[in-house]
């Protein structure tokens, strides 16, 4: 809406236009002489300091004089719009290509942004000719996030005072079909496109189709399997499922910071930070759930290993006629001592050769120093936590010999099969 400005006697009116680019003078024919003064006091009091010579060139340009009566521009801005120019601050190679699939060479080529990332902003050519971006209250112009030419995607935020896009979630940047610029945050690839040996570093969900086999998987969010996962290193900072089998990983861990979910386990070895559900069985296997473990309620199975927890463990059956010694704990932070032990192994490699890895040493001893601190932190607050609930673990159906159990300080030699058997923790 425009806005108007007049003198006290109503004989000088100054209209401001909305789009806040023009001002337009009219001074009406009274027969009194007007000062200048009460011209200014209007310019003033409307708070215009800019576009009066812009005004001027442009009433000669298009032969526009001043007479009574008539309104005549005061102030313009006119915006050059090439001005204002969209610069990236990611490599454009590093675009995804939403239209076509993605595999494990295209995203070895690509480089991930995290969030917060300034993707791209808006910079001004200050000196083209006759170039203005300031409106005629001085201020720049700058469009905001309501108007057409706003081309913040999904999941980014256009950022209307420094005038850049920001990542709101680690991913991939590309443009979507409307040209804004979006982040990619879940991928679909094609299991079988990641070769024997290869290693696939994303920082977003991975819906990988297919059976993972011979290979290395590393995420910063979830890590989702369709089909069985074989010989492989897996990572991820969330959440692990895997729609099948996982085999044959007894060479390489599988570390989970989050929750693990898959059909069954056999001669690997599981960290996880967070809670594994299973549904028919661990068999031969090293695995560590801190925050409990839970077979399915029809026929899960734990035979042989070592299965290690902070929490609950609940399962339908343990051990299995003529398998060796099934181990079933709960013990205080088994997720970060065997943490611990990973990391002091690795440590102990890379001393075979100090003086060639004496910046890696120096990392890896940080990093063992805050595993230290935190493990304490642990065990303090777990002999100071309630006394109920009490740990338990729950076995519904066959126990059969030889089978170990242990909750905390007490352990239990199984040296006869029977049926089903419920252990809780003693004061």
């Amino acid at each position: 809406m425009d806005k108007i400005y007049t003198n006290s006697d109503g004989s000088v009116v100054l209209v401001v236009k909305a789009d806040m680019m023009s001002a337009w003078l009219t001074i009406k024919q009274t027969g009194r002489l007007i000062d200048e003064n009460e011209i200014i006091q209007l310019i003033e009091s409307a708070g215009i300091r800019n576009g009066f010579d812009e005004a001027l060139r442009w009433m000669e340009a298009e032969g526009i004089a001043k007479d009574f009566d008539t309104p005549f521009p005061m102030a313009v801005s006119h915006i050059n719009k090439n001005a204002r120019q969209l610069t990236f601050f990611v490599d454009l190679s590093d675009l995804v290509d939403i239209e076509k699939n993605q595999d494990y060479s295209s995203l070895c080529d690509k480089t991930g942004v995290t969030t917060g990332t300034v993707i791209a902003g808006y910079n001004y050519r200050l000196f083209d000719a006759n170039a203005s971006i300031y409106d005629i209250f001085g201020e720049m112009h700058a469009k905001t996030d309501t108007q057409e030419d706003d081309i913040a995607g999904q999941n980014v935020e256009y950022d209307i005072h420094g005038q850049h896009f920001i990542a709101l979630k680690d991913g991939y940047p590309y443009l979507d079909s409307s040209g804004r610029i979006c982040i990619l945050d879940r991928i679909k690839i094609d299991s079988a496109s990641i070769p024997e040996g290869g290693i696939l570093r994303s920082p977003v969900h991975l819906i990988l189709h297919g059976d993972l086999q011979n290979c290395e998987v590393w995420s910063r969010d979830t890590i989702e399997v369709h089909g069985n996962v074989t010989n492989c290193a897996i990572f991820t900072e969330a959440d692990l499922i895997v729609h099948g089998k996982i085999g044959n990983c007894q060479h390489k861990w599988i570390h989970v910071l989050g929750n693990t979910k898959c059909f069954s386990i056999t001669d690997s070895r599981l960290l996880c930070k967070g809670k594994l559900h299973f549904t028919i069985q661990l068999v031969n296997s090293l695995v560590i759930a801190e925050a409990g473990i839970e077979g399915g309620y029809d026929c899960s199975v734990i035979i042989s290993g070592q299965t290690l927890s902070s929490g609950d463990i609940i399962v339908c059956s343990a051990g299995a006629v003529d398998a060796d010694n099934t181990e079933i704990e709960i013990t205080i932070s088994p997720y970060l001592k065997n943490l611990l032990m990973i990391k002091t192994r690795e440590l102990l490699k890379l001393k075979q050769n100090e003086a060639t890895n004496e910046d890696a040493i120096h990392t890896l001893n940080d990093e063992l120093k805050s595993l230290e601190f935190r493990l304490n932190q642990e065990m303090n607050e777990f002999l100071r936590r309630p006394k109920e609930p009490r740990k338990r673990i729950k076995v519904f159906q066959d126990v059969y010999p030889p089978a170990y159990f242990r909750i905390l300080k007490h352990s239990y030699n199984i040296k006869h099969h029977q049926n089903g058997m419920e252990l809780v923790e003693k004061e």
